[in-house]
Protein backbone atom coordinates (compact mmCIF):
# COMPACT_ATOMS: atom_id res chain seq x y z
CA UNK A 1 0.00 0.00 0.00
CA UNK A 2 2.96 2.65 0.63
CA UNK A 3 4.84 1.74 -2.63
CA UNK A 4 1.59 2.38 -4.30
CA UNK A 5 0.81 5.57 -2.47
CA UNK A 6 4.74 6.62 -3.63
CA UNK A 7 3.93 5.30 -7.36
CA UNK A 8 1.14 7.76 -7.15
CA UNK A 9 2.42 10.67 -6.07
CA UNK A 10 5.72 10.08 -8.51
CA UNK A 11 2.77 9.94 -11.16
CA UNK A 12 1.19 12.81 -10.07
CA UNK A 13 3.99 15.43 -9.94
CA UNK A 14 5.28 14.43 -13.36
CA UNK A 15 1.95 14.64 -14.77
CA UNK A 16 1.88 18.10 -13.26
CA UNK A 17 5.17 18.68 -14.58
CA UNK A 18 3.93 17.85 -18.38
CA UNK A 19 1.24 19.75 -17.88
CA UNK A 20 3.59 23.26 -17.30
CA UNK A 21 5.30 21.84 -20.28
CA UNK A 22 3.09 21.40 -22.51
CA UNK A 23 1.35 24.63 -21.03
CA UNK A 24 4.66 26.79 -21.90
CA UNK A 25 6.39 24.96 -24.13
CA UNK A 26 9.47 24.76 -21.61
CA UNK A 27 10.73 23.21 -18.59
CA UNK A 28 11.48 26.49 -17.24
CA UNK A 29 8.78 26.51 -14.57
CA UNK A 30 9.01 23.08 -13.44
CA UNK A 31 12.29 23.06 -13.04
CA UNK A 32 12.10 26.21 -10.36
CA UNK A 33 9.01 24.11 -8.77
CA UNK A 34 11.64 21.76 -8.51
CA UNK A 35 14.18 23.51 -6.66
CA UNK A 36 12.44 25.25 -4.54
CA UNK A 37 9.50 22.56 -3.36
CA UNK A 38 11.70 19.62 -4.01
CA UNK A 39 15.12 20.35 -2.92
CA UNK A 40 14.29 23.61 -0.45
CA UNK A 41 16.65 26.15 -2.31
CA UNK A 42 15.75 29.67 -2.12
CA UNK A 43 14.48 32.00 -4.53
CA UNK A 44 17.31 34.25 -3.33
CA UNK A 45 20.20 31.38 -3.88
CA UNK A 46 18.88 30.56 -7.21
CA UNK A 47 19.79 33.83 -8.63
CA UNK A 48 22.66 34.50 -6.38
CA UNK A 49 21.55 36.98 -4.05
CA UNK A 50 19.93 39.52 -6.62
CA UNK A 51 17.17 40.93 -4.57
CA UNK A 52 15.07 41.78 -7.71
CA UNK A 53 15.73 39.04 -9.77
CA UNK A 54 14.69 36.57 -6.96
CA UNK A 55 11.48 39.04 -6.69
CA UNK A 56 10.68 38.56 -10.45
CA UNK A 57 11.64 34.35 -9.85
CA UNK A 58 8.51 35.18 -7.19
CA UNK A 59 6.14 35.65 -9.91
CA UNK A 60 7.50 32.83 -12.13
CA UNK A 61 6.72 30.48 -8.77
CA UNK A 62 3.62 31.94 -8.31
CA UNK A 63 2.24 31.25 -11.39
CA UNK A 64 3.90 27.45 -11.62
CA UNK A 65 2.08 26.47 -8.68
CA UNK A 66 -1.30 27.90 -9.98
CA UNK A 67 -0.37 25.34 -12.89
CA UNK A 68 0.49 22.32 -10.20
CA UNK A 69 -3.09 23.68 -8.75
CA UNK A 70 -4.57 22.71 -12.21
CA UNK A 71 -3.41 19.82 -12.98
CA UNK A 72 -3.68 18.47 -9.33
CA UNK A 73 -7.63 19.80 -9.75
CA UNK A 74 -7.54 21.91 -6.60
CA UNK A 75 -8.75 24.81 -9.01
CA UNK A 76 -10.17 24.77 -12.42
CA UNK A 77 -8.59 26.92 -15.02
CA UNK A 78 -10.92 29.56 -16.85
CA UNK A 79 -12.60 28.41 -19.53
Amino acid sequence: RYAARITDARNRLERARQHIIHSTGTARLADLLDAVCGRGETLRSLCANDKDKADRMEVELGLALDMVAVSYEIVRAAA
